[in-house]
């Protein structure tokens, strides 16, 4: 098991070396979101991780606000690996393996919440956001953003959210350091983003539905059209969530789900 004593050197604007040489890490202590920023450099700039002490604007999906108290690990990918625009379902199931396989390097047994949540003991540690922009038929950009609950008690989070939520100081009782934790995760999201530009979906799909949460189990889900109770299945080829009634199954794509629950 790895373990690593708590980083709090960095300093503002710094820049910090990562072992992949194609990337370079970027912190400030505060940020409104490393998302909005990472959106507001594309075009200038590329191959960079944005990383902030705190955001005081940090969202989700649908623009959901994402909690981000200092202690976490918030950051935004801001890459230009080409890849067919059908396999953008994959992006965000990527960086979810990625960080499920860094946290089982801690002895952690993390389960993917489709489509875009990284689940321990029932409970949230990680959620990913990816954006994207299309030009001539490949993606001209990408950005990956994260938030991982690290350094920090679940304690400390409104109300809300204790239950819902999970840190790994919650679990291990010790802090880590949150650049190793950054380097190992961008280098495991890297390959398999080297998997995806080759269309190559065998390793990712088979990763994906070992870690599934929910998986062979009944939930209910909330998509734009409404809600309906079935059997999750798997991950398909086009990254869509397969759920079983009965003998019938329903593809749910990406775009249309708002809410999976496990009953």
């Amino acid at each position: 098991m790895m373990r690593v004593k708590s980083c709090d050197s960095m300093s503002e604007g710094s820049s910090l070396t990562s072992r992949n040489p194609l990337i370079c890490f970027l912190y400030m202590s505060r940020a409104r979101s490393t998302m909005l920023l990472a959106e507001e450099l594309v075009g200038k700039c590329s191959n960079l991780a944005l990383i902030a002490g705190i955001q005081t604007q940090g969202r989700g999906r649908y623009g959901r606000r994402w909690s981000s108290p200092r202690g976490g690990l918030w950051f935004s990918l801001l890459h230009d690996l080409k890849i067919d625009p059908s396999l953008l379902p994959f992006v965000g199931l990527a960086m979810a393996i990625s960080v499920v396989e860094c946290l089982k390097d801690f002895g952690i047994e993390a389960k993917i919440k489709w489509p875009n949540d990284v689940i321990v003991n029932d409970r949230k540690i990680c959620g990913i956001l990816i954006d994207s922009k299309i030009l001539k038929n490949k993606t001209s950009h990408i950005i990956a953003g994260v938030g991982i609950n690290v350094n920090f008690s679940s304690n400390i989070l409104p109300v809300e959210l204790k239950d819902k939520t999970i840190t790994l100081f919650d679990i291990l009782g010790y802090k880590i350091d949150l650049i190793s934790l950054l380097d190992a995760l961008t280098e495991k999201y890297y390959a398999y983003m080297k998997e995806l530009q080759r269309e190559n979906l065998s390793l990712i799909l088979e990763k994906v539905n070992t870690s599934l949460y929910g998986k062979g189990e009944e939930v209910i889900v909330y998509t734009t059209n409404g809600s309906f109770r079935g059997k999750l299945e798997r991950i398909d080829e086009s990254g869509a969530l397969i759920i079983s009634v009965g003998k019938i199954e329903y593809f749910i794509d990406y775009a249309s789900v708002k809410k999976l629950l496990k009953l």
